[in-house]
């Protein structure tokens, strides 16, 4: 029985992608970010919102397109204490969660690291409608870039340390509502440490 054609080249060219493997990825550690808002006008007060260190987990699955290279689907949930501060002083306005969701393409590098670039969707998740976030809990595209530094402990199940930077612009209703216009550029970082297999 003879194969048509183009399967038998389409083998020919793209080997690497079939020898490829799928890849699951279990991760957790910290995230920090740059403050939400700074010196916002808010019931006639000077408002500053600021996130604590968040402990963080990440769920990651890649789907090769080479040999080296694949595409990268995470799900990142972090949770922070919100304070707030102004003339009154600093306040605990509970907890904020926070729900990533990015897909980037990840390469190699030289020294066991690999780069990743991409982006996505951050979703707020406050403890309470109150203050900034009394009017909705905001979703704002992202853009993403990382490091990881992999170890292979077997074959198939390597271990991860990774560095990864996030952007996005943040801003509410209640915020806009109230005058404040211009939305903030929110910087985050988080370093995790995981394990990832591939089947």
């Amino acid at each position: 029985m003879r194969f048509p054609l183009f399967v038998i080249l389409a083998v020919a060219v793209r080997p690497s992608v079939l020898e490829a493997q799928l890849t699951a990825r279990l991760s957790a550690g910290a995230t920090m970010g740059t403050s939400l808002v700074a010196d916002a006008i808010l019931y006639d007060d000077v408002v500053a919102l600021k996130t604590s260190v968040a402990p963080t987990i990440a769920i990651g699955l890649g789907y090769p397109i080479s040999a080296t290279h694949k595409l990268l689907g995470e799900l990142r949930i972090a949770s922070a204490t919100l304070t707030g501060s102004g003339s009154a002083g600093a306040n605990d306005l509970g907890a904020l969660r926070t729900i990533e969701f990015s897909v980037m393409a990840e390469g190699p590098l030289p020294y066991h690291l690999r780069f990743q670039v991409g982006g996505g969707a951050i979703k707020y998740s406050p403890a309470r409608a109150a203050g900034a976030f009394l009017d909705d809990a905001p979703i704002k595209p992202m853009v993403t870039a990382g490091l990881a530094w992999t170890k292979s402990l077997r074959p198939g199940l390597e271990l991860q340390v990774g560095g990864r930077w996030g952007l996005h612009e943040f801003t509410t209703k209640t915020l806009e509502r109230r005058g404040y216009s211009l939305a903030q550029r929110v910087h985050r970082l988080g370093i995790t440490l995981g394990v990832e297999r591939a089947w």
